[in-house]
């Protein structure tokens, strides 16, 4: 299992990044003008032009469902370069604000009662300051795979030591992360490769998953349980009946989602209406969460990067219409794998062929060479969240939310000047900057000292491409010596 920089870790042993550009969401209105109108249309034209896309874009926008209580999530993977700091802001500029961490039972108990892991309090430290939260996997079975320590490997799920033995993993588990906010807690994580259609193994890990899940919830008020279960397994006609079963105490359906065949070529991306129609029917009254939702670019799988794009588009298109059903969507992955990564892969499923590998490769949104490049794909995700109200949310430092305030600017979008108002409480040293989608700073509004109060500062961004942008006001304190930072995001729109 390979880990991230800020050590969480996937469900398929796999490394964690993303990083990405912006495209621009209106096409420029070129005007050939001579020089002596050139002063009089580019102040006409531009306002013009600039009304005009904010109108559609305002229309384009009211015509998709806001997504109201969804919530988009991204399983966050690494460049070949290894950046995590670029990629979270990355990963925050397409509208995620949940992310997926997973962890094999014997990945925290290492030996029997023995229980080490950095990672979780990595975790509890860095994702609350972003007011992010967590799904977080807890696999005993993971796909084809037992899991457990050593010591439980021939007990049957449902032998009374092993449900004791995860209960005290869980204890431990959660002595770790009592700031991380949990989107969902899920037990297993395609399982249903592991149990198939046996009768007598769905029956013991039911029991097994049914006691554990109880337990949990008495450990945190408020969290919903499932068990990751792939698509095909809930919905075959072979094994729904006894998926189905499993899930009687599940809090949410939890599934991973690929748009492929069983020979790992990619489906048509209509498809996704009548699949996702399909699993709504089976489980009409509890919320369904896609723990992974992804598709190869790879033309080894009958794919390409347009077909990839148009996958994300349709994902989209039917959450809006299955919205009171579908509640939460994560993302698959962001960055491809490298070639080594994927032979580890078919070692660890015994799978070599090319198409799987190669479907494991090109999941990613983005390219995994140097600092990786866009593929459309990430484009298309960035757009469909931003119109859909994913991107206007503030960033803080929750931790003390009185000492200033970031309001949102305006006019946003904007082209080319945009307004930031903020309030501070404290005499101290007060930075007002901006940042594009890959963490560098572009522009510095302010740098000096402020007293308390409120402001109002103007920023123009001529010479700068359309896209998505962060403005980050951060104060440090004279009075308490601490800094607090809000963060906000903008869109300009040429």
């Amino acid at each position: 299992m390979t880990k991230i920089l800020l050590f969480l870790h996937s469900s398929k042993p796999r490394s964690l990044i993303l990083t990405f550009k912006t495209r621009t969401l209106m096409p420029e209105i070129i005007m050939n003008t001579s020089f002596e109108r050139h002063r009089f249309r580019n102040r006409f034209f531009g306002t013009l032009s600039f009304t005009i896309v904010s109108v559609l874009f305002s229309y384009h926008t009211y015509c998709q469902l806001p997504l109201g209580d969804r919530v988009i999530g991204l399983s966050i993977s690494n460049t070949e370069n290894d950046r995590f700091d670029s990629a979270f802001i990355h990963a925050l500029g397409a509208g995620a604000t949940s992310f997926h961490l997973f962890f094999k039972w014997n990945d925290i108990e290492t030996t029997p009662l023995t229980y080490s892991n950095v990672y979780l309090p990595a975790a509890n430290n860095f994702f609350p300051l972003f007011h992010t939260k967590v799904s977080l996997v807890l696999a005993p079975i993971n796909a084809f795979h037992k899991e457990v320590p050593a010591d439980l490997q021939n007990l049957a799920f449902d032998d009374s030591l092993m449900i004791h033995r995860f209960k005290q993993l869980l204890d431990y588990v959660f002595t770790q992360i009592p700031d991380l906010e949990l989107k969902a807690l899920t037990i297993g994580n395609e399982h249903d490769a592991y149990l198939g259609s046996d009768t007598m193994l769905v029956r013991q890990y039911k029991t097994f998953y049914d006691s554990v899940s109880t337990y949990a919830r008495s450990l945190r008020s408020g969290l919903l349980i499932g068990t990751t279960l792939m698509y095909s397994g809930l919905t075959n006609i072979a094994t729904r009946t006894l998926m189905q079963s499993l899930n009687e105490n599940s809090d949410i359906v939890s599934l991973t989602y690929y748009g492929i065949n069983g020979d790992f070529t990619v489906k048509d991306p209509s498809e996704i209406r009548a699949d996702f129609d399909s699993l709504v029917s089976l489980f009409p009254n509890t919320p369904i969460y896609i723990e992974e939702c992804g598709y190869p670019s790879s033309d080894s799988c009958n794919s390409s990067e347009h077909k990839q794009e148009e996958f994300i588009q349709n994902v989209f298109a039917v959450w809006d219409a299955l919205s009171n059903n579908i509640k939460y969507i994560s993302f698959f992955q962001l960055t491809d794998w490298s070639f080594t990564a994927v032979d580890s892969f078919a070692i660890y499923y015994n799978l070599h062929d090319i198409k799987f590998k190669e479907f494991l490769r090109t999941l990613g949104l983005r390219t995994y060479s140097g600092n990786g490049s866009n593929k459309q794909a990430y484009l298309t995700l960035q757009n469909e969240a931003f119109i859909r109200g994913a991107l206007n949310e503030v960033t803080n430092d929750t931790r003390i939310p009185t000492e200033i305030e970031l309001f949102q600017n305006y006019p946003n979008p904007f082209n080319p000047s945009t307004e930031f108002s903020f309030r501070i409480s404290e005499d101290g040293y007060t930075s007002l900057k901006v940042f594009n989608l890959s963490g560098k700073e572009i522009s510095t509004i302010i740098s000096e000292r402020f007293t308390p109060g409120s402001y109002t500062v103007s920023w123009n961004a001529s010479g700068f491409p359309s896209g998505i942008y962060f403005s980050q006001l951060e104060v440090y304190s004279f009075k308490t010596n601490r800094r607090h930072i809000q963060t906000r995001k903008l869109l300009l729109l040429r």
